[in-house]
Order: structure tokens, then C-alpha cells, then sequence
């Protein structure tokens, strides 16, 4: 004899459902603040406070990438503002010295939201992360 399971009914089950959409949820805020800074955000110099190569090279099929972390400043108003970037690049990615400077998009109402925008792909990451964002909500909504 053999006995069907039964899958649980209510709140039983939701915890999946409730964990995949608070992550859809949180990569759909993300970029949409990704889209405000590459639409409606400021662009600045910013001078470069601190950089440091993580690690050594990376295990890629490309050779001499390294991953890269870097903070920087910039003042808007007279106040300054500050943040931290992380890239991979090959070895001269960043030259740091006392006057580099690197560049950073605000937003001109809330100056503590700010990314820099040196290597050109914000258009491609924002697409990416919204279409993450979208499939999982699509997900989520077809588990019921």
C-alpha cells in the first residue's frame, strides 16, 4: 500500500515564494536607483582616498586581471561626500597617487547615492540586474 504525500497548504509552504521575492525585490530597487544615477545623476570628479588590489591575479582564461578596491570623495555644496567602487582590470587599472581622481555620478537630491561610471557599462549592468529582478518576480508569481 502506498500513501500520496501531501503537500503542505498556507503559510507552510510560502517560505520559498516570500525568500525569492524579497531577493527580486531588493535587485529591483537596486537598479532601478542604478537607473536614476545613469538618467538623472550628476557627474563629478572625485579625488581617490584609498585603493588596494585584492589578492593576487585572478583564475580566469584571461591572464592579469585583478580585482581592485578603491574609495573616493568628492564635495557637492561644500560638503563632502564619500564612497567605495570595486573592479577587475589588468594591472595598470588605477595609477594612485596624490591627485588622482576618478568619475562619479550623484544624485543631485540624495549625494549619498553615487557610483562611478569609468568603464562605460552601466547601461548593460542596469539591464541585467532589472532582468533578474523581473524573472525572479515572474517566478514568484507563477509558484502559486
Amino acid at each position: 500500500m502506498t500513501r500520496e504525500r501531501k503537500t503542505p497548504k498556507g503559510r507552510g509552504g510560502q517560505g520559498g515564494r516570500i525568500l525569492i521575492g524579497s531577493i527580486g525585490v531588493m535587485f529591483l530597487v537596486y537598479g532601478l536607483i542604478l537607473a536614476a544615477l545613469f538618467f538623472f545623476g550628476t557627474t563629478v570628479e572625485a579625488r581617490l582616498t584609498s585603493y588596494r588590489q585584492e589578492m593576487g591575479e585572478r583564475n580566469e582564461v584571461i591572464p592579469n586581471r585583478y580585482t581592485y578596491h578603491f574609495g573616493y570623495a568628492f564635495k557637492v555644496n561644500g560638503r563632502e561626500f564619500t564612497g567605495t567602487g570595486q573592479r577587475i582590470a589588468g594591472p595598470v587599472f588605477l595609477k594612485p597617487g596624490p591627485d588622482a581622481t576618478i568619475t562619479v555620478k550623484y544624485l543631485p537630491y540624495c549625494p549619498y547615492i553615487s557610483s562611478d561610471t569609468e568603464n562605460g557599462r552601466e547601461g548593460r549592468r542596469i539591464a541585467v540586474i532589472l532582468g533578474v529582478a523581473f524573472i525572479l518576480l515572474w517566478f514568484v508569481r507563477k509558484m502559486e
